[in-house]
């Protein structure tokens, strides 16, 4: 359980303190981006495979990426 601090150290903590749901929304990004990533690593950058082990959709999975800013190669097929 918290205790009182001293004035001057609340005041000086009050700058670093951020809103809940600021925080929440950085906190759950920072997940997403982490295990997307931890994800497509384990799948060695297979993306069907990598929606597979997370169990979502893969366009869904897809869009988590683009949303985290996470750059995948590609590669065509030559059939």
């Amino acid at each position: 359980m918290p205790t009182k601090r001293r004035q001057s150290a609340t005041r000086e903590r009050e700058l670093d303190v951020v809103g809940y749901r600021e925080l929440r929304k950085r906190v759950l990004s920072n997940f997403e981006s982490d295990y997307v990533w931890n994800v497509l690593i384990a799948a060695q950058g297979n993306i069907s495979r990598a929606a597979r082990l997370a169990q979502i959709d893969r366009k869904h999975f897809w869009r988590l990426i683009q949303r985290n800013g996470i750059r995948v190669k590609v590669e065509k097929s030559d059939n």
